[in-house]
């Protein structure tokens, strides 16, 4: 298949079966209302970083970039003379809203791994409408072994994070080339850890079988075998994503006033809607390289 083909079939599938948008944002909802406390306890600024809100969408490799590259910002403006001054009652308060988010991400992963299944099905099967029933079979089916696949790739990605933490001080501490360098090597890890981790998630649904280490041997072969189309599909699926921060976060975000709630309210829902819908076009286009790969356990 050709990479305007798995491009076009990935946009073509995320919105035939727009239902999937519309659960997936539905869950969305679900899982924010434990942060819609926060502003009520004075932590309003806090609660509208960037990676907090996407603990509402489950643990992803982006969220972990996120909150590195941010920690990132302090220790260069440490390095530059910069002495940080913490209030100790909003550190702890800090240290609490942290503990809260964490059970709240861990919360929201389960039900997140349990959408993607019938999410990952439905692409694979490519019914003529979305059968809600067929869907949540999948959810039900895939359950346990995509849980599995996730702890598996969370176990990659904490070795990988706590070779970076080990590194990124030393490598800064030489020279901020050095660590920046380094960030792009991690960076670039983490894409091709997702690229990876979700192809891996694509053959296991696509294939029909709860097979784990084929499923992951099936991805290895795919992209190795058709390495273009499948970057440039992921390449363009993050991209997006990253151009829809700038706009939003950047460009209108900003000219929004807080007063008018419920403009401020429509944006944030269209912001959200669109990140979504980027997950669900590289996870579309995914299942169509998989499929177009022949994928057959012996």
């Amino acid at each position: 298949m050709s990479t305007f083909g798995l491009v076009n079939l990935g946009v073509k599938r995320s919105f035939r079966y727009w239902q999937l948008l519309g659960l997936w944002y539905l869950f969305y909802l679900l899982s924010a209302i434990g942060l819609a406390i926060l502003p009520a306890v004075g932590l309003l600024d806090f609660s509208r970083n960037t990676a907090i809100e996407d603990l509402a969408d489950g643990m992803d490799a982006w969220l972990l970039s996120d909150l590195i590259l941010g920690g990132l910002d302090g220790a260069v403006d440490a390095g530059q003379g910069a002495v940080p001054t913490i209030n100790p009652v909003t550190s702890l308060s800090m240290l609490g809203l942290l503990a809260i988010l964490i059970l709240l991400s861990l919360l929201a992963w389960l039900p997140a791994v349990f959408l993607s299944g019938g999410t990952l099905r439905t692409y694979a099967g490519a019914p003529e409408s979305f059968n809600f029933k067929q869907f949540l079979k999948g959810c039900w089916v895939w359950f346990g072994p995509l849980i599995v696949l996730s702890l598996i790739g969370f176990a990659g990605l904490a070795l990988l994070v706590g070779a970076a933490l080990l590194l990124l001080p030393l490598a800064f501490s030489v020279h901020s080339i050095l660590g920046y360098g380094l960030v792009l090597i991690l960076v670039l890890l983490l894409f091709l850890g997702l690229v990876f981790f979700d192809m891996s998630a694509a053959a296991l649904v696509t294939s029909g079988r709860r097979a784990i280490i084929p499923a992951i041997k099936s991805a290895f072969r795919i992209i190795s075998g058709r390495p273009i189309p499948i970057l440039v599909l992921f390449i363009l699926a993050l991209g997006l994503l990253i151009l829809f921060h700038v706009v939003f976060r950047v460009g209108l975000f900003p000219l929004v006033p807080y007063s008018i709630w419920p403009l401020v309210l429509i944006a944030q829902q269209v912001f959200i809607t669109i990140r979504l819908w980027t997950r669900l076009f590289r996870w579309a286009g995914g299942v169509e390289a998989v499929k177009a790969a022949g994928l057959s356990y012996s």
